[in-house]
């Protein structure tokens, strides 16, 4: 049973030791092809990009006055259904996924450093 003991507890450390680089790999992983995805999406649809960009970046700025203001409570979901409701309105049917990535994105672009 020493042998199984020891063994389990290289294997429990040996895993505690490459779990963080194994995880910083896939999130530069996911950074790169996130980013290879974006070009590509720039390339295909510029026009439309430009215009989700634009009104995500609206939105967003509303949702933080109308939260100062304490006219909502959760400015991620009031910015979520504008936003998707705007471009809609547009004739772009974008996934929600991307809309909520996007707003994301654009509040850390805006509020948490360029």
């Amino acid at each position: 049973m020493e042998l199984m003991d020891f063994l389990g507890k290289f294997l429990e450390l040996a895993a505690l030791a490459l779990l963080p680089v194994l995880a910083a790999f896939i999130a530069g992983y996911l950074r790169v092809k996130g980013k290879e995805i974006l070009a590509d999406l720039e390339n295909r649809w510029p026009e439309q990009l430009s215009v989700v960009s634009f009104v995500v970046k609206q939105v967003v700025l509303a949702a933080e006055q109308a939260g100062a203001a304490g006219l909502i409570d959760d400015k991620k979901a009031y910015a979520l259904g504008v936003a998707t409701d705007w471009l809609a309105g547009l004739g772009l049917d974008i996934d929600l996924d991307v809309i909520e990535a996007a707003i994301e994105a654009a509040v850390k672009k805006e509020f948490n450093g360029k």
